[in-house]
């Protein structure tokens, strides 16, 4: 009995290498031709950067009309206005450099997950020549 469920074990032990085998293999082959393009595996990454970056943008887009600056000139002073401004962007550096940072710590991401790939690649390709030496001899 015990010794059934080892070989069992060992089996799902071996179907699950295979298949990671086989997976890493498919995205090593779509890496190499090309069909795996870099602007999807960038957009995965940095869609925490591309969120914030289409607020800001949303944002200047509803912005400031000629209608509403002159209504807050008519109701409002002058440096009320100048002090609403440079509020917006001090808001709109402060969200800039939000981004510069999350987009380096993406890219210190995407550089250790690029080795990683390329490491795991390489043991598999590694292991599978062992493994076609082993059968030779």
């Amino acid at each position: 009995m015990v010794r059934t469920k080892s070989i069992s074990e060992r089996e799902k032990t071996a179907k699950l290498i295979a298949n990671t085998r086989a997976s890493i293999r498919k995205k090593h082959r779509a890496l190499k031709t090309g069909i795996m393009e870099n602007e999807i595996v960038l957009e995965k990454q940095l869609k925490s950067i591309i969120e914030p970056l289409k607020q800001i943008a949303g944002n200047t887009e509803r912005g400031v009309t000629n209608e509403t600056l002159e209504k807050s000139f008519k109701t409002t002073g002058r440096d009320t206005i100048v002090r609403a401004l440079q509020d917006t962007q001090k808001d709109i550096s402060n969200d800039v450099e939000k981004v510069r940072n999350n987009m380096e710590e993406v890219s210190k991401d995407v550089n250790a997950l690029s080795t990683r790939v390329s490491n795991e690649i390489q043991r598999g390709i590694t292991d599978q020549r062992q493994q076609m030496f082993n059968i030779i001899r």
